[in-house]
């Protein structure tokens, strides 16, 4: 499963936890038990993201960039594979 969030605070720092259980609050919203426990110092207005974290690695040894017409602009197609091992 994917247990694993990190939040980002705006100033970049960021904190790493294992979701432990969850809690509907049939509300459309749920609780998140996390490990280890969030601080609760830091304030809200200072959270700029919770994202997911997957563990993964390339799924190719070569990347190809190609890079678009004089604009300074590229494209890079990077396949990824997701990897059981635990963390």
């Amino acid at each position: 499963p994917n247990n694993r969030v990190r939040l980002t605070e705006v100033d970049g720092t960021t904190h790493d936890f294992v979701v432990t259980s969850a809690i509907d609050n049939a509300d459309e919203t749920e609780t998140l038990i996390v490990t280890p426990a969030f601080a609760s110092s830091v304030a809200l207005v200072d959270i700029a993201s919770v994202d997911y974290v997957k563990l993964s690695r390339f799924d190719t040894d070569r990347i190809e960039i190609k890079h678009l017409d004089g604009t300074g602009q590229s494209e890079i197609f990077l396949p990824m594979i997701d990897v059981k091992d635990e963390i």
